[in-house]
């Protein structure tokens, strides 16, 4: 989300021969760029942050030590991710707007605004934080809320748990896969740095090339499903 704290940052007028559009310059002046704002209740955004957690004893090891809870790990990534947030927007308060220590910043006060950011977690094992959870049951909701009839369900709430079990498969599937390709992609990129120092005009190239052609897939899977073409990702109605 763009812009949303841009407004309470003291601007530094671009350096000469920087790009507008460079992403560096960008992330500069924006100060915090949260990747989701939407509508839980009427009148009240919220933001929400994207994070993906990996095996490791930084984020498992930890959730093994708290009881181990059942998605103890994006449970405690979620709780610590406020924090986070709130320590960043302090940071470009310090830098940006020359805030001191213990007051309060623009865009603090304007990340106050709004309620406690929720944390979108996505773990190795294909599990996500109760935030997640709680976003496909308002999607859920309301899509059932919508097709019910024409998917044929008894009722708007068979209907409901029909879509919720479909998102948790999607999204589970969709997680374990990404983190594998993850994986496979830096082990192919470590191996070709090894033969073949990075920086080359070659290697950057390939890097783009790939890069291209994984966003072209991306908007292909994203248009079948919602074309509801049979590709095993359709719509269930």
């Amino acid at each position: 989300v763009y812009n949303l704290f841009a407004g309470y940052i003291n601007q530094v007028p671009l350096l000469a021969g920087a790009a507008v559009d460079d992403d560096k310059e960008k992330r500069a002046t924006q100060g915090l760029i949260p990747d989701f704002m939407y509508e839980k209740q009427r009148g009240q955004q919220t933001l929400a942050d994207v994070k993906g957690i990996y095996v490791g004893n930084t984020r498992y090891g930890r959730a093994r030590m708290a009881d181990n809870q059942r998605c103890g790990a994006v449970a405690e990534r979620q709780r610590i991710l406020p924090n986070e947030t709130k320590q960043a927007a302090r940071a470009v308060d310090k830098k940006k707007n020359e805030t001191p220590d213990g007051q309060v910043g623009p865009v603090e006060r304007e990340l106050n605004n709004f309620p406690e950011i929720e944390g979108l977690i996505f773990g190795v094992y294909g599990e996500v934080s109760q935030h997640v959870d709680d976003l496909m049951h308002t999607a859920a909701d309301k899509a059932a809320s919508v097709h019910w009839r024409s998917m044929g369900a008894p009722s708007q709430q068979n209907a409901k748990a029909m879509y919720v079990t479909r998102f948790r498969e999607w999204l589970g599937i969709e997680c374990v896969r990404s983190h594998a390709k993850l994986k496979a992609d830096r082990l192919t990129e470590a191996l070709a740095a090894a033969k073949n120092p990075p920086g080359g005009v070659k290697q950057a190239a390939e890097r783009r090339k790939e890069t291209a052609a994984a966003a072209r897939l991306r908007r292909a899977r994203y248009h079948a499903f919602h074309s509801g073409a049979r590709t095993g990702m359709g719509r269930p109605w």
